[in-house]
């Protein structure tokens, strides 16, 4: 049922980049509509949320999107039993989930797949996503591609694997269904590990697409010009964060590859692209409805039914760049704010290698509600932690050492050392007044 289901998506959504400007701002006015009543009728949280702001439900037709209050991370994680619509989905039982299945392929109630991040925020959220809402992703996602074909294709990923985050979650998605028939060959790569012990698997390989952190698929195009890789793909599509120029220019000038740049949250997972061809970068108006702010954007996400988000904070900051493009979308400049300090030390055979920011923050340790990296020396730093008082804290700093150990282990890193600091609350950046999760001490 879920191909015909893809399939019957992927059409519609094709339809769209067809259609004039004025008909996608009628369809995402008409999504957000249905999809407000939904919130107001069936989640406690949003009710009573929209009650206490003096909005009662003869109002749902006519207010404007920016009449409603805005929510973020917390006030979502803080209200998450009530934010959620099917019975039974508690923050309880995705923890437990969490802890107990870290498996990207594993979903809850064999039903729901749980997406958790951070993000640059250095807070826990946990995202839920329904069959349904599932199949509107994967999608919406072949927009990626310039030339889709049903032609099976070698398709690598490198990020962080160990985990339910975002992009490892939806490149195994296939694995043990029907739509596996379009994977010809795949192997992923933990961004965590050393990336040249995967050299003879990806030249065996051989892929045709490479997708994942731009950080990290630069590395390989590194080797290639090394002489450590040949391989030649076709494709190569970064997410996880910002293209910096430099990236992107050392991908296009090892493989003379097509190029995209995928945008994404955990929030949403099909927000935008970039791509050879379209003459700018794109947002899909008609999966979200994007408000544009001075120091973030609200997003709106229109097709998750299950965990509904109206008007969410995200600290991303997206400078419009106006109409007239290729597809009847909104197109952007540039996304600011988003990328964090590699975290770079030497490794034990002394040269400097990085740990990836995602890895940083996506880390999982049940009774953490925030958290922080300061690199406080050449080999060494301190995470910060904010620990939940439900919770025994020598038991989560154990756990946390534990974690920690396991990532250096994996990029051979034992030598760097690290200290665990329970914490009552994280500090501010004193220039910008932002968060940020990775930082680095400052010399007195």
């Amino acid at each position: 049922m879920a191909l015909w289901r893809v399939a019957y998506y992927h059409h519609k959504f094709r339809r769209n980049l067809r259609k004039r400007r004025d008909y996608i701002l009628h369809l995402r006015e008409n999504m957000f509509r249905r999809l407000l009543k939904y919130a107001f009728h069936h989640s406690p949280f949003y009710r009573q949320y929209y009650f206490d702001h003096g909005i009662k439900p003869e109002d749902l037709n006519n207010l404007a999107i920016s009449d409603l209050p805005a929510v973020d991370k917390k006030i979502i994680k803080d209200n998450f039993n009530e934010v959620v619509v099917p019975g039974g989905l508690t923050k309880e039982r995705v923890e437990d989930f969490l802890e107990k299945y870290p498996s990207p392929e594993a979903a809850l109630d064999n039903k729901y797949r749980v997406i958790h991040s951070s993000g640059s925020t250095g807070e826990v959220g946990y995202y839920l996503y329904g069959p349904r809402e599932w199949d509107f992703v994967k999608a919406i996602t072949l927009r990626t591609f310039p030339h889709f074909s049903l032609k099976p294709k070698k398709y690598v990923f490198v990020g962080a694997t160990d985990g339910h985050y975002a992009g490892v979650s939806l490149f195994k998605s296939p694995v043990n269904t029907t739509e596996e028939f379009f994977y010809r060959d795949n192997i992923v790569l933990d961004i965590n590990d050393p990336l040249e012990k995967y050299a003879d698997e990806l030249n065996r390989i051989n892929p045709d697409v490479i997708t994942g952190y731009p950080n990290g698929i630069a590395l390989l195009a590194k080797f290639q010009k090394e002489g450590k890789l040949s391989v030649d793909p076709k494709i190569v599509v970064c997410g996880g964060e910002p293209t910096t120029p430099q990236a992107a220019e050392m991908i296009k000038n090892t493989w003379n590859c097509e190029l995209i740049n995928n945008y994404a949250t955990s929030e949403s997972l099909v927000v935008g692209v970039g791509r050879p061809g379209l003459k700018g970068f794109y947002l899909f108006d008609d999966a979200n409805y994007i408000e544009f702010m001075n120091d973030h954007i609200l997003l709106t996400n229109l097709y998750n039914y299950t965990q509904p988000l109206i008007r969410y904070r995200l600290n991303d900051v997206l400078v419009p760049e106006g109409e007239g493009g290729v597809w009847p979308f909104t197109r952007i400049k540039n996304i600011i704010g988003r990328q964090e300090e590699l975290l770079w030390f030497p490794n034990q055979a002394g040269e400097f290698d990085f740990i990836h920011p995602i890895v940083i923050a996506e880390i999982y340790v049940r009774g953490v509600d925030k958290y922080q990296v300061v690199k406080t020396g050449r080999s060494s730093f301190i995470f910060k932690a904010v620990i939940n008082s439900q919770f025994n804290r020598q038991e989560v700093v154990k756990k946390i050492e534990e974690r920690l150990g396991e990532i250096l282990q994996k990029k051979e890193m034992a030598n760097v050392e690290y200290r665990v600091e329970p914490v009552n609350d994280l500090e501010k950046d004193p220039k910008s007044g932002k968060f940020k999760l990775i930082t680095q001490k400052q010399p007195k």
